[in-house]
């Protein structure tokens, strides 16, 4: 299930460590670091889903994945994006459906536009900003990272490769659905890895 943060919901997220390894951890906060940062679980606390807003994807078994953005103070229609996923459900289809409902809210919110910070060795996530965002452009920042801006994902840009099914006689299809009505998010490896190891190298910035 993908859901909104809620404040009961930190010790879900803090449980996130042990199933996060070195490398993921690094690829989300550019530092070395065993566990999720302290600084970064205190600031969950100014989730408010207005300025920050954060979701979930979430099971029985736990919290497995975390996106969010957070608006720029000094340029609303910008938020800084950012993912992060436990290694059993990385490539498993999760970052696509929670990318595709933060571009809704972000749409509904007058966002315009999407930044992310970069490792400049992550060339996997660098190439996948270019295969779904082929106009977005990038600047390298003083501390190497590099940073690319690009509007929120539209999903009519972005179908499920099999293509659309044909429609009645003169009738228009709709755009398909983010997953099949009955495939759930949480097991559905249908979306491509490129996509999610282009999420997982993203990283927020703390609100100032």
């Amino acid at each position: 299930m993908i859901r909104p943060y809620r404040a009961d919901d930190l010790e879900g997220v803090r449980a996130m460590s042990d199933r996060l390894s070195s490398a993921s951890l690094y690829q989300r906060f550019f530092v070395g670091t065993p566990r999720l940062p302290d600084s970064y679980l205190r600031s969950l606390s100014t989730v408010d889903h207005r300025g920050r807003v954060v979701l979930l994807a979430v099971s029985a078994a736990g919290v497995h994945a975390i996106a969010e953005y957070i608006r720029d103070a000094a340029d609303p229609a910008t938020s800084e994006l950012a993912f992060l996923v436990t290694d059993p459900w990385q490539r498993r289809g999760l970052s696509r459906p929670l990318l595709m409902r933060l571009a809704t809210i972000a749409a509904s919110a007058g966002v315009t536009r999407f930044r992310a910070d970069v490792l400049p060795e992550n060339s996997a996530a660098r190439a996948a900003i270019r295969r779904y965002h082929p106009g977005s452009t990038f600047t390298r920042l003083p501390d190497s990272l590099y940073r690319y801006e690009f509007p929120p994902l539209d999903h009519r840009d972005h179908e499920d490769p099999r293509g659309r099914e044909a429609a009645p006689q003169g009738r228009t299809p709709g755009p398909r659905p983010f997953w099949p009505k009955t495939t759930d998010p949480l097991t559905s490896g249908r979306w491509s890895r490129g996509g999610q190891l282009f999420l997982k190298g993203l990283k927020v910035r703390p609100a100032r």
